[in-house]
């Protein structure tokens, strides 16, 4: 069981508001299910803050996690990468000495990375994975995400925050990250605007900036629909000023 704390303006405790910068817990126990998070309509939802339940002093600028800290996994947008080995972006935050204790190889590095297509990284350089580089120049946005992914099956934690960590990948590699991360058991914790990503969960927990939230089922299909329907109205709206514009003129023109 995972106790999060969610720190953001005004959220709910129970029935009442609280003020800003005060944080409400949730229990998850939800394993082997995914979680999204959605903050309100036209706000980022990486607004939210995450910390775990045993952090009472975490300012709600600086996202945290205090708790079972080897259970959960963050995984952002754009993942660290240090300048050490290739291996070392795979293993970390282990050493490699930690690496070999778990009876870790380097073949059992490259079946991760050959689930996430990136194998031809370490035949790319002579070094194989003991190459060196400044791999945030060196790899594109995409393949730093597929390698924080690899970073995230490599550690198998119970836990994944994952904070739009696929924005860079095709839809059919997104698929491979999240059926994969669920087939190792990790329950997944999404934030994120990607539409595609909405199949992939069963729970929701969505905040309306006004000091409520709603922790439900989710139905992605129903949610798609409705979104659509969402659009399709906001584009008729848009138009009602031209409408109306064309309407007098044809008024003044009888």
């Amino acid at each position: 069981m995972l106790h999060l704390q969610l720190l953001e303006h005004g959220l709910l405790h129970g029935r009442q508001p609280l003020q800003v910068g005060h944080a409400v817990c949730l229990q998850i126990d939800l394993p082997y299910t995914c979680l999204r998070l959605l903050g309100p309509p036209f706000k980022n939802p990486r607004k939210l803050s995450l910390c775990t339940a045993d952090a009472p002093d975490v300012p709600a600028s600086i996202p945290a996690i205090k708790d079972e800290p080897s259970q959960v996994f963050y995984v952002p947008q754009r993942p660290y990468l240090s300048s050490g080995s290739l291996r070392q972006q795979i293993i970390y935050p282990d050493s490699i000495r930690i690496m070999r204790s778990k009876g870790i190889t380097d073949n059992d590095l490259l079946s991760i990375l050959r689930i996430l297509d990136l194998d031809h990284i370490v035949t790319s350089f002579s070094e194989g994975w003991d190459a060196e580089a400044e791999w945030r120049d060196v790899l594109s946005g995409g393949l730093q995400q597929r390698v924080a992914m690899a970073r995230l099956f490599y550690n198998a934690p119970k836990y994944a925050i994952l904070d739009e960590c696929t924005s860079s990948v095709t839809l059919e590699m997104e698929k491979i990250m999240y059926d994969h991360a669920k087939e190792l058991g990790i329950t997944l914790m999404t934030v994120s605007h990607r539409r595609s990503l909405w199949k992939y969960h069963s729970k929701i927990l969505q905040f309306d900036g006004q000091g409520h939230y709603i922790f439900t089922e989710l139905d992605s299909e129903r949610r798609l629909e409705l979104e659509d329907e969402k659009e399709e109205l906001e584009l008729q709206l848009r138009q009602v000023p031209e409408i109306e514009k064309r309407i007098e003129e044809l008024c003044i023109a009888a």
